[in-house]
């Protein structure tokens, strides 16, 4: 497990993102200096290297600019076993990625430098993605594109809750925040942390973000807030998050530092750029925003999405939340169906959320 925590006194500052990017790199640090002596408002969890930054880089750009330490919580960040072979797929998307040798590493690096213009701090545990897993058979569980969209493997089905109990000692309590991806897409990695935060027994809730670049897809989000598990009803308030055109270049400036995985949704920077304003408008309804969405199990016998009001939160108030429907701006990936799943209740309020 690796911790990273940014230089006293840099992004935090609340400069700018061009003179945060330079040579604003972090430095390593101890368990207990990250974790348990940094009091930590906010805890993102991210599937992989990457995935917090895509969803919630301006918020969380705008929580640290407001004095409030982040915490960024990779799961999937581990390497293969050195000179472990790697399956076909593997193979093509390190080539894909220009990164024949030292992938995961090379990705660490550029979260961490994502991480250091947003002014939060990482911890990267030591999971392997997918694509590098093997069964008890040593066969590759996730060898082809079609299989990262599919279900869970079988042979996984502990994984889900090894992460829940890690989860369970992460320093989320009164006061504090953690969010999680609500799986929009149903990528095999974001379906099983979001099975881990709904099995995890957490004294605050989550606050579910919506999987970008998936979530240009609003039928992929119907699809994921419309889940439940075990049949319980789960009652959906979708919240806005305003971004300043300050947070909104932070949030760009992020993203372009993982170069190795740009090319997998756009053909350049401009392209990405375009993409995230559009999506951000988009999601705001007009006006640059990051949506989020709070979730809690309805009383028994009570209809999935019952509003409390006798009156059920159905399409019409997907759509009011959701806005157009359709592909969004710039997206070029395939999402697929989802697991079934419970969220929590809710946590505290952000001062720049407005519910919907």
């Amino acid at each position: 497990m690796e911790y990273h925590l940014n230089k006293p006194g840099q992004t935090r500052s609340g400069r700018s993102p061009d003179r945060a990017r330079c040579g604003s790199v972090g430095r390593p640090a101890t368990a207990p200096q990250l974790i348990e002596k940094i009091h930590y408002g906010h805890i993102y969890l991210s599937p992989h290297l990457d995935d917090a930054v895509l969803s919630c880089g301006g918020r969380i750009w705008q929580q640290a600019r407001a004095g409030e330490p982040v915490l960024v919580v990779t799961v999937f960040a581990g390497a293969p076993e050195n000179g472990a072979s790697l399956s076909a797929f593997a193979r093509q998307l390190h080539a894909r990625w220009e990164t024949p040798s030292g992938a995961v590493e090379r990705r660490r690096e550029e979260d961490r430098a994502a991480l250091a213009i947003l002014g939060a701090d990482g911890v990267y545990w030591d999971y392997p993605e997918c694509i590098y897993r093997r069964g008890v058979d040593a066969r590759f569980l996730y060898d082809s594109e079609d299989s990262l969209w599919g279900p869970v493997d079988p042979g996984e089905g502990d994984l889900a809750n090894t992460l829940a109990r890690q989860i369970e000692r992460l320093p989320v309590g009164a006061g504090r925040a953690l969010y999680g991806p609500l799986g929009v897409g149903g990528h095999v990695d974001h379906q099983i942390v979001r099975r881990a935060l709904a099995s995890a027994r957490l004294s605050s809730g989550v606050v579910y973000y919506e999987d970008y670049p998936y979530a240009a897809q609003d039928e992929a989000v119907r699809e994921a807030v419309g889940e439940t598990l075990e049949d319980e009803p789960v009652r959906w308030r979708a919240e806005r998050v305003a971004l300043s055109e300050e947070a909104m270049r932070a949030k760009v400036a992020a993203i372009a530092q993982y170069r190795s995985q740009l090319s997998t949704f756009w053909t350049s920077e401009t392209e990405m750029e375009s993409a995230i304003r559009a999506f951000a408008v988009q999601a705001g309804g007009g006006r640059p925003a990051e949506r989020y969405w709070r979730a809690r199990v309805g009383p028994a016998g009570q209809p999935c999405g019952d509003r409390g009001d006798g009156r059920q939160a159905g399409s019409q108030d997907l759509r009011r939340a959701l806005g157009t429907t359709g592909r969004g701006p710039g997206l070029r990936c395939r999402p697929a169906g989802l697991g079934r799943r419970r969220a929590g209740p809710d946590p505290h309020r952000d001062p720049h959320v407005s519910s919907q």
